[in-house]
C-alpha cells in the first residue's frame, strides 16, 4: 500500500505542477515526445542506411563477378578460335601437300608385267618409301576412294591435334 501512496502523491504533484505551469509542462512533454520519436526514427534510418550500403556492396560484388565471368568466357572463346584456326591451317596444309598419298599410290599401283600382277613401282615413284611392301599381296582400290580416305585421315588427324591442343590448355578433358 505504501507504493500506491507514493505513486498517488507523485501523480498529485505532477497534476499540481501542470496546473501551475501549463505551458512549460506542455513544452517539456512535447520535447520529450519529439526526442522519443526522433530516436526511434534515427535507429530505423541507420538500419535502412546500413541495408542500403550492404546492398550496394553486394551489387558491386555481383558486377565484378559478372565482369570476371564474361572476361573468362571471352578469353576461352578466343583461345578456342585460335586453336581451331591453327588446326584448320594444319588441315589445309596436309590436304594440299599429299606427298604421302602420291607415294602410296605410286608404291601400290598394280601394274601388268610379263604375266604377273605383282606391284612394280617405277623409279622415283616412291619405291624408296615403300620398297618392303612390293612383295606383299595387294588390293586394288580406286584412286577416288583412296583420295577420299586420305582426306578423311587428314581431317581426323587435324581434329585429333586440335582436341589435344584443347586438352593441353585445360580447355577440355581427355575421354576415359
Amino acid at each position: 500500500m505504501a507504493i500506491l501512496r507514493i505513486g498517488w502523491s507523485g501523480l498529485s504533484w505532477l497534476r499540481d505542477t501542470a496546473k501551475r505551469y501549463p505551458w512549460q509542462v506542455a513544452l517539456i512533454v512535447a520535447l520529450a515526445l519529439c526526442w522519443w520519436l526522433w530516436s526511434g526514427k534515427t535507429d530505423a534510418l541507420n538500419q535502412r542506411d546500413a541495408a542500403k550500403t550492404e546492398l550496394a556492396g553486394a551489387r558491386a560484388d555481383w558486377a565484378k563477378q559478372v565482369a570476371a565471368a564474361k572476361a573468362a568466357t571471352a578469353s576461352a572463346e578466343h583461345k578456342s578460335q585460335e586453336i581451331a584456326q591453327d588446326a584448320q591451317t594444319t588441315h589445309d596444309a596436309l590436304l594440299a601437300d599429299n606427298a604421302g598419298l602420291r607415294y602410296y599410290i605410286a608404291a601400290h599401283r598394280v601394274r601388268q608385267s610379263a604375266g604377273t600382277s605383282a606391284a612394280a613401282p617405277a623409279e622415283g615413284d616412291g619405291a624408296e618409301v615403300h620398297a618392303e611392301s612390293a612383295d606383299a599381296a595387294l588390293v586394288a582400290v580406286s584412286e577416288a576412294d583412296l583420295t577420299a580416305c586420305d582426306a578423311s585421315y587428314v581431317y581426323a588427324r587435324s581434329a585429333h591435334e586440335w582436341a589435344q591442343g584443347l586438352i593441353a590448355q585445360d580447355l577440355a578433358q581427355a575421354a576415359k
